[in-house]
């Protein structure tokens, strides 16, 4: 049966404890339980992985117990490995402290030396003085000599091996980090493997563990998948997510054994952060940095590395695609929206627009909440009393993505001679690619040092209480991040100058300008179908990534709405804003109203003579609605609503009414019946009706036939007949 892991650490290997069985068994044989005069507990750790001395040091402890008669139970014996002694949380330290909580259990502990019990002076000293001395119980380090039965020399003793130990560890730190710096500078591998990359033998040479030496070299498997990345992320405009999706989607893209787990967001962006892509590696940028009170190890970044080299056999990307992805990592993620919806309606939730509305008084970005996060809101004003409130609305995001992509839709076609500016603007972009302008690189260059030297003196003055250093360091990052657009601008002029463009014509501006509208009005229609890094993509274009909001409208309640303006960056598009960043837009995100939304529809049907009544049922809508909606097609172009009556007056009998009245329904039989020679008497016999429908049903016939009708007495003559004369009954009776 297999035996399974020790709890006392994490990375402890099984034959460690079948060791420590194989030496507890040997020291009962040789000193039996009855022989003893106490009962004891050993302690016992090592710091890393590769070391293996936890059966060393229970052996020469277990040698000790001997000499002092103590017998220590198997259950006694705890050790963590590969747990560094600064930490005060570890599995098989705290076992020791439940089982000396227990009281009477163990009458004196043994260890082998101060730096195995802790790292620190002090928190050797707090340990064996509150956990083992004030309960009563000895303590013993067996190689030191150190016995808290001397009551008189132990602490000063203890005090002493505990400082000579810790100068010792400090000092071997040294010595690792002096030889990993010496493997650095001959290029050779001294730690982890960057993904990338790998180590090349070298023959004939060794380490100090006998195994061969090794050199980095570029990784031709796993290279392509860093360019990828970088790819996507920096000229793409994929979010960090979408990168590690389609990193995990490709099982060769996971080539390192250190992602077993696939690839998360985390590595993805220490991945794009990593300067060694670029042939820039550094060695000693961060140091670890013990904290006391919390318990734990941070990495802190260090002013200067260690050491630095560039290393061109090593680059994987180019130096402004690397910049241009920094820069982005320094903004932030913006089109980063958050998760999918679990109850799946990405409709009502777009993800398209995030990160690209911000609050024009706070300058904040809108982040979603309100109603299941269907709405944009600004935390800062969501703090601020309703009459203070520089934005008291709130902004539906499916509504914002309909408006913002159908107003961009309708600039691209409403400009005929847009293609032939656009081909003209490529054309001139072109040229000022070829041939940058030297005043403007210079100005780079000149902003590039400039920031460098603040930052240095930033850094070297960065105050002295905690405040001052909150503030130095939230302006040294700021300068680190305007440094770092300065010289993605700077790497990119010059590597654009020495690379050969491909300009469109006419034709090819007229497709692009078509396929972007295409993209918008599929946005606008609010399917499912659009995809939301293009739409975002060309919305970027077309805004610059950024709309403000401001209030318009009322402040109460239901009264107002939120108002977007943004710089249209198209080149050659006329108006009075217009300047060099683009057209000022404004739009005005708030549903319309019912009747608004069916006033251009209704306008069509009306112009073609059709009713109210008519148009409600063709269109499915009330027609007060269809009025209502007639009306407000007038008002928003400042016209005069049409009087319904003065327009019914004008109309034709057909169309005064929904259906036909009778006469024009039995208008064809009654032409018919009339071209057989029948009186309008007996044609109204026939159709059921009196005399005058007849007569009118005969003249709306032959009227749409074209003919003439002759009168009733010309008719009668020319066939010769008379309709009878009522029966006589008799004299009718005088009046009264």
């Amino acid at each position: 049966m297999r035996r399974p892991a020790s709890p006392d650490g994490p990375h402890a290997p099984r034959d460690v404890d079948l060791e420590i069985d194989g030496l507890i068994a040997d020291a009962h044989r040789r000193l039996p339980r009855d022989e003893c005069e106490l009962v004891g507990a050993i302690y016992a750790r090592y710091s890393t992985r590769t070391q293996g001395s936890i059966g060393d040091q229970v052996r020469a402890v277990l040698e000790a117990a001997l000499k002092l008669k103590v017998f220590v139970p198997r259950e006694h014996v705890h050790h963590d490995a590969a747990v560094r002694g600064c930490k005060d949380r570890r599995p098989g330290l705290d076992r020791l402290r439940a089982l000396l909580a227990r009281g009477g259990a163990v009458q004196i502990v043994l260890i082998f030396s101060t730096n195995r019990l802790a790292r620190k002076v002090y928190r050797a000293l707090q340990f064996v003085h509150e956990e083992i001395v004030e309960r009563g119980v000895r303590c013993v380090f067996t190689s030191t000599g150190v016995d808290t039965a001397d009551a008189g020399r132990w602490s000063l003793m203890l005090q002493a091996h505990a400082m000579v130990d810790e100068v010792v560890v400090a000092s071997a730190s040294a010595h690792v980090r002096a030889g990993q710096e010496g493997l650095f500078a001959l290029g050779r591998v001294h730690g982890a493997v960057t993904f990338g990359y790998r180590g090349r033998e070298l023959e004939g040479l060794l380490t100090k563990k006998g195994l061969p030496a090794r050199v980095y070299e570029v990784d031709p498997e796993a290279a392509p998948w860093v360019a990828r990345a970088f790819e996507w992320y920096a000229r793409d405009g994929v979010s960090i997510a979408e990168v590690a999706r389609r990193l995990n989607g490709e099982p060769r893209a996971a080539l390192n054994s250190r992602l077993l787990a696939g690839w998360s967001q985390a590595s993805v962006r220490r991945l794009l952060a990593n300067g060694r892509y670029r042939g820039a590696w550094e060695y000693g940028r961060y140091q670890s940095v013990y904290k006391g009170r919390e318990d734990y190890v941070v990495q802190v970044r260090r002013d200067e590395p260690l050491m630095s080299a560039q290393w061109e056999p090593l680059r994987i990307v180019p130096d402004d695609l690397w910049l241009r992805a920094q820069v982005r990592l320094g903004e932030g993620d913006r089109r980063a929206a958050g998760r999918k919806p679990r109850d799946g309606d990405g409709r009502s939730r777009p993800r398209a627009l995030g990160g690209l509305f911000f609050c024009a008084a706070h300058g904040r970005m809108m982040y979603s909440g309100g109603d299941h996060g269907k709405m944009l809101i600004c935390k800062d004003c969501q703090a601020t009393g309703r009459a203070l409130k520089p934005l008291c609305s709130v902004l539906n995001r499916g509504l914002a993505l309909r408006l913002i992509c159908a107003t961009l839709a309708r600039r691209l076609r409403a400009d005929e001679g847009l293609a032939a500016e656009v081909a003209a603007a490529c054309r001139a972009a072109a040229a000022a690619l070829q041939a940058p302008d030297p005043a403007r690189l210079d100005e780079l260059r000149a902003r590039d040092g400039s920031l460098t030297r603040r930052i240095g003196l930033l850094m070297d003055n960065l105050g002295l209480g905690d405040r001052d250093v909150r503030e130095s360091t939230k302006r040294l990052q700021a300068l680190r991040r305007e440094r770092e657009a300065a010289a993605a601008e700077l790497a990119g002029l010059e590597a654009d100058a020495g690379r050969p463009v491909e300009v469109p014509d006419e034709g090819g501006a007229r497709e692009l300008l078509a396929r972007l509208g295409a993209i918008l009005e599929e946005a606008a229609a609010g399917g499912d179908a659009f995809d939301d890094l293009e739409v975002r993509e060309v919305v970027d274009m077309l805004t610059g990534g950024r709309v403000d909001l401001v209030q318009a409208g009322g402040r109460e309640i239901k009264r107002g709405w939120l108002r977007g303006t943004f710089r249209l960056r198209l080149p050659g598009v006329p108006g009075p804003d217009a300047d060099a960043a683009g057209q000022a837009v404004a739009i005005d995100f708030r549903a319309p109203a019912p009747c608004e939304a069916h006033a251009d529809a209704v306008k069509e049907l009306y112009d073609q003579g059709l009713l109210y009544k008519e148009i409600g049922a063709r269109l499915g809508i009330h027609h007060k609605l269809a009025s209502k909606a007639l009306a407000a097609w007038h008002r928003v172009r400042g016209l005069e609503p049409p009087d319904g009556r003065s327009r019914r007056s004008a109309l034709t009998p057909a169309q005064r009414t929904l259906e036909p009245p009778a006469f024009m329904r039995m208008a064809d039989e009654a032409v018919r019946l009339y071209d057989r020679g029948l009186l309008y008497d007996e044609v109204a016999a026939r159709l059921g009706c009196d005399r005058n429908t007849a007569a009118k049903a005969i003249r709306h016939g032959c009227g749409l036939l074209g003919r003439a009708v002759p009168d009733g007495r010309t008719r009668r003559k020319l066939l010769g007949r008379y309709a009878p004369k009522p029966a006589d009954d008799g004299p009718r009776p005088s009046p009264a």
